[in-house]
């Protein structure tokens, strides 16, 4: 049926299985009609996935009502494919998920990604509509057992985020552990939204919002969250999973390595916010990512302002660091008295960066940095005179090495 053989006995539970994948065979309609009667029947099956298939809103309407009378199935997959076609009929589709998913108190977890659940595609075509996404939300506001929902890359927008974020904000009972809204243009409106639902999920402790549009200012609302949230332990802005309460100190570690995880401005707004209250952390790799001036202004401000860091080793070489993130490094190393170590190479801090970067070190006598590599930086006369006058002037006894390399004056 449909090209792909059904393993009915399997299906039907004669020939027990607890997991079944039958992910990605071209089934359509009939075949999520035979489906739905075999599992409606079978009591022994918790994982089941019929993702990247075309069932559309009939096929989808049939395996629903199964479940609306077998709540034996633990975990199911029904995505679709990115950049194509929805699996589930799109927002037809999600009208019968949305009605199973009310009634049904025995799943835990389920994947409704890359389904066009607000009718429109990746590529912004078209017509929006939140009808079926809002029914997801009221089935969300009494649904007591789901622990996991993947609703990402479905353009939800803000309308559609808010209207789910408000519904496990208002659900009392909510278990939801696992929440991936991962690309869905989510923009200020639908952040605020986020953040509040976060504010109020005990159960919550892990969630995606990455490849979305809130910007920075986003970013610093959703930090305020996390703050609050005890319960928290992972949150993804930029690909990368932040360990939430490892970067605040309530799991505590000496050092963390976040160096090559292609974080951007939002995970530093983040990083920034959570090491502000951060006691014991001592060594710190931010190195090779995206932070700009931006983050890496936002991480200094923090460490600045923290009087109880115990940070000494802080690595933030190659992360595209200009001459205003070179002032947020110098107005952080002129009043730190923490820091041992700071690696900045690799970035775009020219001359006056370099060179008011020095300053402030040299002029902080409670400096206990010691070293300060400037070596392969193309640092020219100007900035080469203003660092050789920064070491002449030093009050610091602590730097005592210095790698620089400066080009030669033109003749």
């Amino acid at each position: 049926m449909d090209g792909f053989a059904l393993p009915v006995k399997k299906l039907k539970g004669t020939d027990p299985v607890e997991t079944l994948d039958l992910s990605g065979k071209n089934l359509g309609v009939a075949s999520a009609v035979v489906i739905a009667s075999l599992i409606s029947v079978n009591g022994g099956l918790t994982k089941l996935s019929i993702a990247k298939n075309k069932l559309g809103h009939e096929g989808t309407k049939t395996i629903c009502e199964a479940l609306e009378q077998n709540k034996t199935l633990k975990e199911l997959d029904i995505s679709g494919e990115m950049f194509g076609k929805s699996n589930i009929g799109g927002t037809a589709g999600v009208k019968h998920v949305a009605k199973m998913l009310g009634v049904n108190g025995g799943l835990t977890s389920l994947d409704l990604s890359n389904n066009l659940l607000c009718g429109v595609n990746q590529m912004a075509s078209g017509t929006y509509t939140a009808e079926g996404i809002t029914a997801i939300a009221e089935a969300l506001r009494v649904n007591g057992a789901l622990t996991a929902l993947n609703l990402s890359s479905n353009r939800l927008k803000d309308e559609g985020v808010s209207a789910v974020c408000e519904a496990i904000h208002s659900n009392k009972e909510t278990k939801l552990a696992l929440l991936n809204i991962e690309n869905n243009g989510i923009g200020p409106v639908g952040v605020n939204a986020v953040a509040a639902m976060v504010v109020v999920t005990g159960s919550l402790t892990k969630i995606d919002v990455s490849c979305n549009s809130f910007g920075p200012e986003g970013a610093k609302v959703f930090a305020d969250a996390l703050r609050v949230n005890g319960a928290l332990t992972e949150v993804n802005l930029d690909g990368f999973a932040l360990p939430v309460k490892k970067l605040k100190g309530t799991d505590p570690v000496e050092t963390l390595d976040l160096s090559g995880k292609n974080l951007g401005v939002a995970s530093a707004v983040v990083i920034a916010s959570l090491i502000s209250v951060n006691g014991g952390l001592t060594a710190l790799d931010l190195s090779s990512n995206d932070l700009k001036d931006e983050g890496v202004s936002a991480v200094c401000e923090a460490i600045q302002s923290n009087k109880e860091t115990k940070l000494a080793s802080l690595n933030m070489g190659k992360n595209r660091i200009g001459s205003v993130g070179a002032k947020s490094v110098a107005a952080m190393v002129a009043v730190t008295g923490g820091l041992t170590s700071v690696e900045l190479r690799g970035n775009k801090l020219g001359d006056e960066g370099w060179g008011t970067i020095f300053a402030a070190i040299c002029g902080n006598k409670d400096s206990k940095i010691m070293s300060l590599d400037a070596s392969s930086e193309n640092i020219g006369p100007a900035g080469g005179k203003m660092i050789a006058e920064a070491l002449r002037t030093s009050v610091t006894g602590a730097l005592t090495e210095v790698w620089e390399t400066c080009q030669p004056t033109a003749s």
